[in-house]
């Protein structure tokens, strides 16, 4: 009884995936998939005419892509320029304000910069 069973089903396995695969007609997933019943050899839908499609819109998102990097470059280095300005405004005010006081931090930052470059 089990070879009969075995043997009923693969002949149903095989004649089912036939069904599936018959040629010019179109089901839900050749559909989905844009292989509705057409060859890649003829008609509307040639090879060369998807890879032309392909790699345009391959093109066109590379330019997306390309562009909104470059705009995110350059509003980061705006960011930064403007954070620069503002570091080096308070420093000044800091020095008009505390003249002795920057000039002890800026001697102990030296010194401290010759202390690890001397041990070299």
């Amino acid at each position: 009884m089990d070879e009969k069973m075995a043997g009923a089903a693969g002949s149903a396995l095989a004649a089912h995936s036939k069904d599936a695969s018959a040629p010019g007609r179109p089901t839900q997933a050749s559909s989905a998939t844009g292989n509705d019943g057409r060859r890649a050899g003829g008609g509307d839908g040639s090879v060369s005419e998807t890879v032309s499609k392909v790699s345009e819109q391959a093109r066109d998102a590379a330019g997306r892509m390309a562009s909104s990097v470059s705009e995110a470059a350059s509003a980061a280095s705006q960011r930064l320029s403007e954070q620069g300005g503002r570091a080096a405004d308070q420093l000044a005010e800091f020095v008009r304000e505390q003249p002795i006081l920057a000039l002890v931090a800026t001697g102990a930052v030296c010194l401290l910069l010759g202390v690890l470059l001397g041990r070299r």
